[in-house]
This record gives structure tokens, sequence and C-alpha cells, in this order.
């Protein structure tokens, strides 16, 4: 059997002698698809900084013309500890009861 014949894939080549290696329709081709990856990013990033923008907005203003209210934060989130949070005279007490019990060990 010959070589040649067996093989069913193409073997590379490089293009011949006076020939480009891509056609233009195949440059073409792979300028557009990167053109819209770019055009797609730039709108994830625009979309985002709009998101973020829109939430400072609504979180920054007390109550504005639609009735719409800030969210109050839960937990303490560097104000002071007034966001909520667990009294701290719950955790008093349960530290109490934990040191009772394990005196009893």
């Amino acid at each position: 059997m010959d070589e040649s014949s067996s093989s069913s894939s193409p073997s590379p080549v490089s293009a011949p002698a006076g020939q480009a290696a891509m056609t233009a329709g195949g440059i073409a081709t792979v300028a557009a698809v990167l053109i819209v990856f770019a055009a797609l990013t730039l709108a994830f990033v625009l979309l985002q900084c709009y998101c973020d923008e829109r939430r400072r907005a609504v979180t920054t203003t007390s109550t504005s013309g639609r009735g719409r209210r800030p969210r109050p934060r839960s937990g303490s989130g560097g104000d002071g500890g007034t966001g909520g949070g667990v009294d701290p005279e719950v955790l008093r007490k349960i530290l109490t009861d934990m040191n009772g019990e394990m005196d009893m060990l």
C-alpha cells in the first residue's frame, strides 16, 4: 500500500508561491468576530458601570419621587453597628452560659 493513499487527512502545506495564506474573506471573518467580541465586552463594562451608578444613586438619595427607599443594611457595615446584628446583651448571656457549662465538665 502506498503511504500517501492510506492517509485520510491531508498534510499541512504552505501556500504556493504567489498566493496568500489567508483569503480576503477569511481575514474579514476573523476581523468581524474580533469586532463583535470587543463590542460585547464594551457593552458588559458599560452595563456594569451603569448598574453601579444606579445603585449608588438609589442608596445616597433619601426617598425618591416614586416612593422607593433604600434598603436597610443588615449587620454592621462599618457604621458603628447601627445596621443591626446580634444584641450585645445576648452575646454576654451566651458566653456566661457556656462558661458555666464548661466548669461542669
